[in-house]
């Protein structure tokens, strides 16, 4: 990280810290980023852990805030909170309400916190899933987590579907797994992807814009963020 900030042109965001070592480790993380005036990424992880529950997730990141502001002297705008998820797909019941906790865990950091900011890696929360359902649930986690407050996310753009292109049965499916309305919601999300196909597997077969005219296609380009072929159209 001292290399790193020593020769990084602009501001740096650190990634990044936790209480999982105790304070000494953190500390060294904190007087770095203020001998260079970096930000911090914060992950909500303890000594006992990474935080599961929503109100764990809040009196970790509220511990570590009174360390960073009020001990190192950083602006509430300098910390970023990764309030961590984790997969859907697992079945286990420590875990079923994983997503809600997440999104509530934003709200109540942005809330109690004026002035952090909160990130989050998205696609964890589809881990084990089939190829065709992960990039559905990403999107609808990322569409309530940014409801929810959250700033900034890590996510690969090609493996979100858009949120208006999902139809409203399969937005109603996942979100029946991510706020966990029924018992049978992973079950029914694993059952209605067995036999569909990823968006790359359809976009690899077929061409959506044949037989489109040109303004057909160039809308149908731009929709959908496609690039190739813009100019020519």
């Amino acid at each position: 990280m001292e290399i790193a900030l020593k020769i990084a042109p602009g501001r740096c965001l650190l990634n990044s810290t936790h209480l999982e070592a105790g304070r000494p480790k953190m500390e060294q993380v904190f007087r770095l980023a203020r001998q260079h005036n970096a930000a911090v990424l914060i992950l909500t992880i303890d000594e006992e852990g990474m935080a599961k529950t929503v109100e764990r997730k809040v009196e970790i990141a509220r511990r570590i805030y009174d360390i960073a502001v009020d001990e190192f002297g950083f602006r509430p705008e300098d910390l970023v909170y990764d309030v961590l998820t984790f997969p859907l797909s697992t079945g286990d019941p420590e875990f079923v309400n994983s997503a809600i906790d997440t999104i509530e865990a934003i709200k109540r950091i942005k809330a109690e916190l004026p002035g952090v900011f909160t990130s989050l890696g998205v696609s964890n929360v589809s881990f084990g899933l089939n190829k065709a359902a992960r990039p559905v649930l990403n999107s609808l986690m990322l569409h309530h987590c940014v409801e929810a407050g959250l700033d900034m996310a890590i996510v690969h753009a090609s493996k979100v579907r858009p949120y208006a292109e999902i139809p409203a049965g399969e937005r109603e499916l996942m979100e029946e797994l991510i706020f966990n309305r029924r018992e049978d919601a992973l079950q029914r999300v694993i059952e209605f992807y067995e036999n569909v196909q990823s968006t790359d597997d359809e976009q690899a077969r077929a061409d959506p814009t044949e037989g489109m005219s040109a303004e057909e296609r160039l809308y149908w380009r731009i929709l959908h963020r496609h690039k190739e072929g813009v100019e020519e159209d």
